[in-house]
């Protein structure tokens, strides 16, 4: 990988584990602690939800 991705994968790591710890600490899934997130206004157009289903979450910046 280059170092774009690298940064990518890491950042999408730390994203993943920091939804992980919420959910286990409001009692919600990691889908309802994301969807929580995406209903602020900077999270909903600056990201952008690749997969659905279960608890898996990716994200990607969006193109300009």
């Amino acid at each position: 990988m280059n170092d774009v991705s690298d940064v990518a994968a890491r950042i999408q790591e730390e994203v993943t584990e920091i939804a992980e710890v919420l959910a286990r600490r409001q009692g919600k899934s990691v889908r309802d602690v994301w969807n929580e997130a995406l209903s602020l206004p900077r999270v909903r157009y600056e990201t952008k939800v690749l997969k659905e289903g279960g608890d898996e979450i990716a994200i990607e910046r969006p193109s300009l």
